[in-house]
């Protein structure tokens, strides 16, 4: 700023503040064949009438448009579509599913993913190790409407060779309301489309910290399921990381399971919860931090870094996403000469450490019960006495 004349001069000085920008978390991108459509391209909807109107109505022994009214019945808003070609023959079919996958590579804002109908462990194995790449998002799988006891259940998880833990899987298939066998449509349906919906509504509702499951958690439209499973079935399928919808009579439909494929081979993300808060934080920070690219790699990055990821932190400490009572025992954020040595910084290189503690399900709640024995003085002066 010149000073020629004498007076007052209004300079704006930056406060050095980049927010980080929270990214959504309930976007889903369907997989599956329609009557008609684009398949060089993955088109968003918003509605079940922009459905219809891009991919017309119900295609016979195919399930993409019944998940799309799932989906948007229970709490879900926004869906990408890409449609494949049916294609006869298992391998040349999953090869299709497979391309309709690349369809969704160029499309940044996808969080969840799913392949309607198609309950392979090669298509469920496919779609968790996508999303595992990309790091930005969540697959939701399902088993075949074949699997219809506890111990085809079982098999089919036991013969899952994918144990990572951005992918979920779902059992048993779902009835829907007013469809009946004479019914053009299928008596059952898979359950991707209701759960996608599901954690949608979850998300907007508590946040994405919140498990997908629970009495809350009633899938809108279900009236009956394939198969119903008992607490002594689950006993021996949650344990394994499928997670089981169930039906109870006080609160109807619901899932009742929130774990993901990596239970038993990646424990720290067994819950569905923590890997998709971990997937939110990291994308969210991520995208946010490009302004750091090509600035003078000293104290002042590093404290402005540590500074704006922080106010991010705090905001979600405030909302309840984080355990602990206070900031240092629910996050951190390291950014210094620690992280960043001489080395690194010859190279041009900015390390970040950032810690947060994520909230878990109650999966388990114990009650403990005693009996209360003996009697109060009090009650013994309050006897009535014989006469």
């Amino acid at each position: 700023m010149e000073t020629l004349h004498p007076g007052v001069y209004v300079e704006e000085v930056s406060s050095g503040v980049n927010p980080v920008t929270s990214l959504g978390t309930s976007t889903a991108a369907f997989i599956g064949a329609a009557e008609k459509g684009p398949v060089d391209k993955a088109l968003l909807i918003t509605s079940v009438l922009a459905f219809q109107q891009n991919y017309g109505n119900h295609l016979k022994d195919q399930w993409l448009s019944h998940c799309v009214q799932q989906f948007f019945a229970n709490g879900g808003g926004r869906l990408y579509i890409a449609r494949v070609i049916p294609q006869t023959g298992s391998v040349t079919a999953e090869q299709e599913y497979q391309r309709g996958f690349a369809l969704l590579d160029a499309i940044t804002d996808i969080n969840l993913v799913a392949v309607p109908g198609v309950g392979t462990p090669s298509m469920i194995r496919y779609g968790a190790e996508y999303c595992q790449q990309r790091k930005d998002c969540f697959f939701i799988g399902e088993m075949a409407l074949s699997d219809d006891s506890a111990r085809k259940a079982g098999d089919f998880i036991k013969n899952l060779n994918c144990k990572c833990s951005y992918g979920a899987v779902y059992f048993p298939w779902l009835k829907l309301k007013a469809m009946r066998r004479a019914s053009a449509g299928p008596q059952f349906i898979p359950p991707s489309g209701a759960i996608a919906g599901l954690y949608a509504r979850t998300d907007a509702v508590r946040g994405v910290w919140k498990a997908p499951a629970g009495t809350h958690a009633s899938l809108n439209g279900v009236v009956g399921l394939s198969v119903n499973i008992s607490d002594a079935e689950q006993d021996i399928l949650n344990p394994s990381g499928v997670n089981v919808i169930r039906e109870f009579p006080a609160h109807g439909i619901v899932a009742w399971g929130a774990r993901t494929l990596g239970t038993q081979t990646d424990p720290e993300f067994r819950y569905v919860p923590v890997r998709r808060t971990a997937i939110y934080l990291q994308q969210s920070i991520y995208r946010s931090i490009g302004w750091a690219v090509f600035e003078p790699n000293d104290e002042n990055l590093w404290s402005r870094l540590r500074l704006n990821i922080q106010h991010f932190l705090t905001r979600l400490f405030r909302a309840g996403a984080f355990q602990g009572q206070t900031q240092n025992q629910a996050f951190f954020v390291k950014c210094d000469s620690e992280t960043t040595t001489q080395i690194d910084i010859d190279n041009g290189m900015v390390n970040l450490v950032v810690g947060f503690a994520p909230l878990k399900p109650a999966e388990f709640v114990m009650l403990k019960f005693s009996q209360k024995t003996g009697v109060s003085s009090r009650g013994d002066q309050l006897a009535p006495r014989s006469s």
